[in-house]
């Protein structure tokens, strides 16, 4: 059944996730503007019903404010051109939501960044790969708490679930809110739920890699809260 709040996304990167998740986002009766380096990735969307564009500038132009952009492309320094070539586009009150694994350090500092502009930005670490289309992603989700609300019609679509706040900061070993303050615990859960899932769910009930499992696959979205009082963790083994 479609959703009862279609909203309006602008998806930039259009490999198998972000194109899959744009036509999961179309699926449910929301709209899309998409752009891609790569022009044939843009006609392949239009013709599933999605608004293409030519260049960023038009990308962001054919967006109604307040303007809602998902960058979805690798982590890295594209990532950071990409968001900044955006935000040069963008008004005061849009939003951008990154949906890569950046490093949570980048990623606090591009918040600031855009803060001053008055840009708001949402890290989004995103999981599911090419099953996500129809078995919905996995999310982190970091950001101001209004803004996550006015988005949350979109993260239902892409991650149907329960949205489980995360009040202690400290446990994603970051201050800010962001995914990317989960990449070091990540590391640690890649390994439990891959061998959950290779055999069949024979851990015990009461194990971590069952735990985890649970977790992984009932628990669609994370929110974690933003709490300025305390410092990001600077030691450790992925720091």
């Amino acid at each position: 059944m479609p959703t009862d709040s279609p909203m309006q996304l602008g998806v930039v990167g259009l490999g198998r996730m972000g194109a899959n998740i744009v036509r999961r986002l179309m699926r449910d009766g929301h709209t899309c503007v998409v752009f891609d380096v790569n022009p044939d990735a843009v006609k392949d969307l239009e013709k599933e019903g999605a608004t293409g564009a030519s260049s960023v500038a038009d990308f962001v132009d054919k967006l109604e404010a307040p303007r809602a952009v998902w960058v979805m492309v690798p982590s890295g320094e594209i990532t950071g051109q990409t968001i900044e070539d955006v935000a040069s586009h963008m008004k005061k009150g849009d939003m951008i939501i990154d949906g890569g694994n950046s490093y949570y350090r980048d990623d606090i500092a591009r918040a600031a960044t855009l803060s001053e502009r008055g840009i708001h930005f949402v890290d989004c670490g995103t999981s599911g790969g090419v099953w996500g289309i129809d078995r919905g992603y996995c999310l982190m989700i970091g950001g101001d708490n209004d803004v996550v609300g006015h988005l949350e019609p979109i993260f239902s679509t892409i991650a149907p679930g329960i949205l489980t706040p995360v009040n202690d900061a400290a446990n994603a070993n970051v201050a800010s809110d962001s995914y990317s303050g989960f990449a070091v615990n990540s590391i640690a859960i890649q390994v439990p739920v891959a061998t959950l899932t290779r055999t069949g769910a024979v851990e015990p009930a009461t194990s971590t890699a069952a735990t985890i499992g649970v977790w992984a696959t009932t628990f669609r979205r994370v929110k974690t809260k933003r709490d300025p009082a305390r410092a990001p963790v600077t030691s450790g083994p992925f720091t």
